[in-house]
């Protein structure tokens, strides 16, 4: 029994050695540098920047400048008193990136998901169905929102996975692909000479 105790002792100190520090997303939108991005806060800053947007255009035009908006403030102000409809928003926002987590957990080993191993094109088409079945559950006589908030997050998820894990930002910079999800739209060429992982994408719009 001692010689057994021994040997868990030896294992957990070798996990501890062994795994001490490693390279990664961080878990939760907190970290060192503000240029650490988890798939949370990602999600959640282009969720309240549309909405501000969103607000800022059509809901009060003329209040707001459209090119420099401070998101939150924006979104808080227009709820105002209204504690319950912030709530609310707040949920929403809650259950879109619980489905791009829940997504990950999920499919994270599934390249098609992850836009990984020169899966693009596989990975699109999984985008487009899922726009098709976003939109037909919106228009559908009772649509069950939360349900289509989670297919959304998961949307979300291989959309961010695009932008990780091709080389994209190297060839177009900052420039948002918009052919993403709309298969017809979308020219894939696979340059075989890059080393592994790396995926050269022309498009016919761009």
């Amino acid at each position: 029994m001692i010689r057994e105790n021994n040997f868990n002792k030896s294992v957990h100190l070798q996990n501890i050695v062994y795994f001490t520090w490693c390279d990664a997303f961080l878990p939760t939108n907190f970290g060192a540098k503000e240029t650490d991005f988890s798939h949370k806060s990602i999600t959640e800053n282009a969720v309240n920047k549309a909405s501000a947007l969103y607000i800022a255009k059509f809901l009060k035009p003329g209040v707001y400048n459209d090119t420099d908006l401070n998101e939150m403030k924006v979104i808080h102000e227009f709820f105002g008193h209204d504690t319950a409809s912030l709530k609310d928003y707040l949920n929403v926002v809650g259950y879109l990136v619980y489905g791009n987590n829940n997504a990950q957990r999920q499919y994270g080993a599934n390249a098609m998901y992850t836009m990984n191993a020169e899966q693009i094109e596989n990975g699109n088409l999984l985008l487009e169905n899922k726009r098709d079945t976003i939109i037909r559950l919106a228009k559908s006589p009772n649509p069950d929102w939360n349900f289509i908030r989670l297919t959304i997050g998961e949307f979300l998820m291989t959309l961010q996975m695009f932008y990780s894990n091709t080389n994209w930002i190297e060839l177009k910079g900052l420039k948002v692909n918009t052919a993403l999800g709309i298969l017809s739209l979308l020219k894939i060429i696979i340059d075989e000479g890059r080393s592994v992982g790396y995926i050269i994408i022309h498009q016919s719009i761009l």
